[in-house]
């Protein structure tokens, strides 16, 4: 799944399950082949402190989260 931006991260955490994908990514947690997610926010959504706790929440459910803004560069606030 990626890139993912903050929003859709934030429904992952949420486990809102609104549409389709959404719904099949909630399904597929904590099963294997595990779920792997590119987060590519902005900078300003990347600091929002609901943001990390999202990212931890999945992470904590097997999630591999590839985030790291100092290997991968965050775009602009624009």
């Amino acid at each position: 799944m990626g890139p993912t931006a903050f929003g859709a991260i934030s429904k992952f955490a949420a486990g809102a399950s609104d549409t389709m994908a959404p719904g099949l990514r909630n399904k597929a947690l904590d099963t294997e082949p595990p779920i792997i997610t590119v987060v590519f926010p902005n900078r300003m959504s990347a600091r929002h402190p609901t943001f990390i706790v999202s990212i931890a929440g999945r992470c904590s459910r097997g999630v591999l989260m590839i985030f790291g803004p100092d290997r991968y560069p965050l775009p602009s606030d624009r």
